[in-house]
């Protein structure tokens, strides 16, 4: 999962899953979260609307250590007030598309004569995501526009 930030695109799956122990260490004395407890928590969020979450200073706690970790993760110098002092209509989460599964077919022979037409690329491996799925939020009732957090989880 990508988070898109006033223009800047930030990896959140690498800051999650790759994190530096220096990370990890600030991210615990800085944000309250160690990566268990912040995995945990954003677990959480599945079922909750996004009123739900606006509305929950624990889970604005979670979204913003997100953040800081993503920022943090991509070389930035911020604090966790940094992190989530920023215009709400300037972010975006981008889900990550996963290549399609490619079989092959039980007949080598008519695959192996095929072959020569078949683009070098055609064989893919994905990594499965060990990122828990984040919600995704629906367009406002009360404004009938779609929400700075419709993205997300998407």
């Amino acid at each position: 999962m990508k988070l898109n930030i006033e223009g800047t695109e930030y990896d959140l799956t690498a800051a999650l899953e790759r994190p530096t122990l220096f990370l990890l260490r600030e991210m615990k004395l800085k944000t309250g979260y160690g990566m268990k407890s912040l995995m945990e928590a954003t677990e959480s969020f599945e079922g909750k609307s996004e009123e739900d979450i606006i509305d929950d200073p624990d889970a604005l706690g979670v979204m913003i250590a997100l953040i800081w970790v993503a920022k943090r993760h991509a070389g930035e110098l911020i604090t966790f007030e940094e992190a989530g002092s920023f215009d709400l209509t300037q972010m975006e989460f981008i889900q990550d598309v996963e290549p399609e599964a490619f079989e092959l077919p039980k007949d080598l022979t008519a695959f192996v004569q095929d072959a020569p037409s078949l683009p070098p690329t055609v064989l893919t491996t994905s990594k499965t995501s060990s990122i828990p799925s984040l919600p995704t939020f629906s367009p406002s009732p009360t404004t009938g526009r779609e929400s700075p957090l419709s993205t997300f989880g998407r």
